[in-house]
């Protein structure tokens, strides 16, 4: 499978990905009430949080910043490999990434994630 990463002012893309940094506010994630309800219920037991919609799936995760930069790039990089999972079991070709608030470092160290996870040695594989 081939992920390619763009930026783009499109809105219309299959999956999106919203990174966290409270497991309790999903402000400024265009969710709906009870999906919003959803989210919250499963970001308090899980550090991923997926909605379905038919035209789309929108997965938040949750990157703990209290544990220090380092830790937190690298939950960040395992979010990223999760989600990678995630779009290679749907069929998925194209995400873009949201990073709640305005922190560079954590959306690189999520594409890095997601590239990192989407790597198969395949040359040898037979057909």
């Amino acid at each position: 499978m081939r992920i390619q990463f763009n930026i783009t002012d499109n809105e219309q893309v299959f999956a999106t990905s919203y990174l966290v940094a409270d497991r309790t506010s999903v402000n400024g994630i265009p969710l709906s009430e009870a999906e919003a309800g959803y989210v919250l219920k499963q970001l308090a037991e899980n550090d991923l949080a997926i909605v379905n919609r038919y035209n789309e799936i929108i997965v938040v995760a949750f990157a703990d910043r209290t544990k220090g930069e380092g830790q937190f790039l690298e939950q960040c990089r395992k979010r990223g490999n999760e989600i990678s999972a995630i779009m290679r079991k749907e069929k998925i070709d194209g995400i873009t990434i949201v990073v709640t608030g305005n922190e560079a470092d954590a959306s690189l160290a999520l594409a890095e994630g997601l590239a990192l996870g989407s790597y198969q040695f395949a040359k040898y594989q037979s057909a």
